[in-house]
């Protein structure tokens, strides 16, 4: 491996100092040769960690043999810079968990390819590795069960990976969070032992690959899946995702989706928290899903600004927060009277349709008997003026701003019985029409 050594003002050598990451169990007995000359400085080493000493700035190459477990390049807040992996050698590596971790220049150029057979974690191999570039698709990742983070960061990684073996692999989380560059085939992999994808491809803003053949079935995590990856736009209606339980914020800000996913049994998941919020392009319809196990809708379809679909047929009795959940929703206007006595479990309908301007659809079947939040509900709204005299809103104790702004409402309320209610502040503030008793 090649380093670029910097000597601290005031000092007399620089030091590279590499951790060599520690398994229980495992036996370490290794030589290091500082400057990849023939003579080993560091002979028989059984410690964690090596230094090596430079009088000189500038390159030097570090070269190691014997029994070693795997290394922690420790390039993030060093003034030295890993420059490059020059040869993998005979070493039988037993983890690459963090191995290249945050060095921003290391580059591949080592023609060979590392003993993999003993090695089960990969977790962040390359994370932050900026310039990182080379073709790996001939490694022998087999064993591998944990990527997560393997890519995160690799701005500049963009190789074809479809030889890999990855059917062992359980934790792909963050596999390729913020890989800005990475656009390559990967439908052919068996993924049927990954259980957790969550932030896979977040930020992802180059990746609009197929990946509907994808195995799925035991993935339990999805949260933030595809958040803030502005491309992808493929099909994912055959995925089977009934072992999933977390589904938040998974296309938050994945403004280029809009795919079926109709066929999607979602009856496992409780928590959909932000799952389209931002999602300008999607509009498709989800009326079908079984959503009886949902117990979290906060921004569900927050800033959602094309969705406009009916989904007065869910099963929303478990949920517990709607929080925003249609907030700034522009053209969402469909029905949701159905849900009736199913809303009977909601305590927090805090700005649930803030600024969502074309929604005006009756609510006035809507059990709210447990509501303690409706800050803000109707704020900004353009267009609704529904009757929500039958409303039970006895538990409610915040009204602020509940339908400030709103242009259009003039519903009787005198109804209301609003015993527990603490803050009244500016409820009608700037209603334009608004003139009930109350």
């Amino acid at each position: 491996m090649t380093w670029d050594v910097v000597i601290p003002e005031g000092e007399t050598e620089g030091r590279v100092i590499i951790t060599i990451t520690e398994i229980v169990d495992a036996t370490l007995n290794y030589d290091v040769d500082c400057d990849n000359d023939g003579e080993f400085e560091l002979p028989g080493r059984t410690g964690n960690s090596f230094t090596c000493r430079y009088t000189t700035a500038g390159e030097h190459q570090i070269a190691l043999r014997g029994q070693l477990t795997g290394l922690q390049m420790n390039c993030d807040g060093t003034l030295n810079t890993l420059l490059s992996i020059d040869q993998w050698g005979s070493i039988q590596w037993q983890t690459m968990d963090s191995f290249t971790n945050r060095c921003k220049s290391m580059h591949i150029l080592a023609t060979d390819s590392p003993n993999l057979s003993q090695v089960t974690n990969m977790h962040a191999m390359f994370k932050s590795a900026y310039k990182m570039n080379e073709n790996i698709n001939c490694w022998d990742v087999s064993n591998v069960t944990d990527m997560s983070g393997l890519f995160q960061g690799a701005h500049k990684f963009d190789q074809p990976l479809d030889s890999w073996n990855v059917s062992n692999v359980t934790n792909m989380s963050g596999m390729f969070s913020n890989a800005q560059a990475f656009n390559q085939p990967l439908n052919d992999w068996d993924v049927s032992s990954v259980t957790d994808m969550s932030y896979m491809f977040a930020y992802a803003n180059g990746f609009n690959q197929p990946i509907e053949q994808w195995d799925v079935s035991n993935v339990t995590n999805m949260g933030w899946m595809f958040e803030y990856n502005r491309t992808f736009n493929q099909p994912l209606n055959n995925w089977k995702v009934l072992n999933v339980t977390n589904m938040s914020w998974m296309f938050w800000n994945a403004d280029a989706f809009n795919q079926p996913l109709d066929k999607w049994d979602v009856g496992n998941v409780t928590n959909m928290n932000g799952m389209f919020s931002d999602s300008d392009a999607f509009n498709q319809p989800l009326n079908t899903w079984n959503v009886s196990s949902v117990t979290d809708m906060n921004g569900m379809f927050s800033h959602a600004k094309a969705f406009n679909q009916p989904l007065d047929q869910w099963d929303v009795g478990n949920v517990t927060d709607m929080n925003g959940m249609f907030s700034s929703a522009e053209a969402f206007n469909g029905a949701l009277n159905g849900w009736g006595d199913n809303v009977s479990n909601v305590t927090n309908m805090t700005n649930m349709f803030e600024s969502a301007q074309a929604f005006n659809q009756p609510l006035n079947l809507w059990n709210t008997s447990n509501v303690v939040d409706m800050s803000n509900m109707f704020k900004s709204t353009q267009v609704f003026n529904q009757p929500l005299d039958q409303w039970d809103v006895g538990n409610v104790r915040i009204m602020t701003g509940m339908f400030s702004s709103a242009k259009a409402f003039n519903s009787a309320l005198n109804g209301w019985h609003i015993p527990h209610v603490t803050s009244l502040a500016e409820m009608f503030a700037n209603t334009e029409v608004f003139n009930q008793p109350l």
